[in-house]
């Protein structure tokens, strides 16, 4: 009667002894990479416009504008460390808020690495780039520019 236990537990553990450092293998090397804010590769090709350093909730954001010869200018957020703000989405704006999200604010994707978001100038020289957070419902943080084109 205690054999076959034996047996299967000598299996089960046998199993576990090969599974578990293939998956601790796997997850390791499927886990988000974190940029580093002074690292070359992280800025995209072409003009940088702006550039500012700015924290929020004790971490340092890269904030970058650029304009690529012939394209709409970008922006791109490099953190030195991951952001653990709940749900941050990146919104554009013409007039900045620090405390509720504005009426003309477009939504321009959810804040993720690497990532680059097309602002929609069509005309206009200022405006404001907001991080929100929608656990919070409130903006964390807002960068403004002026006199872009």
């Amino acid at each position: 009667m205690i054999q076959p236990l034996r047996t299967i537990h000598r299996n089960t553990f046998f199993c576990l002894a090969v599974l578990l450092p293939v998956l601790l293998v796997a997850g390791i090397l499927k886990r988000h990479q974190s940029m580093e804010a002074d690292s070359d590769d992280a800025r995209p090709n072409g003009s940088l416009l702006t550039e500012q350093i700015v924290t929020f909730d004790g971490h340092k954001i890269a904030v970058d504008l650029n304009e690529v010869s012939r394209e709409p200018v970008t922006v791109q957020f490099a953190a030195s460390e991951p952001l653990v703000a709940p749900d941050l989405l990146v919104y554009w704006s013409e007039v900045g808020s620090t405390a509720a999200l504005p009426d003309d604010s477009q939504f321009l994707g959810v804040l993720a690495p690497e990532s680059k978001y097309v602002l929609p100038l069509a005309g206009r020289a200022r405006g404001c780039v907001i991080l929100y957070s929608a656990a919070r419902q409130t903006p964390l943080a807002s960068f403004s520019y002026e006199g872009i084109r």
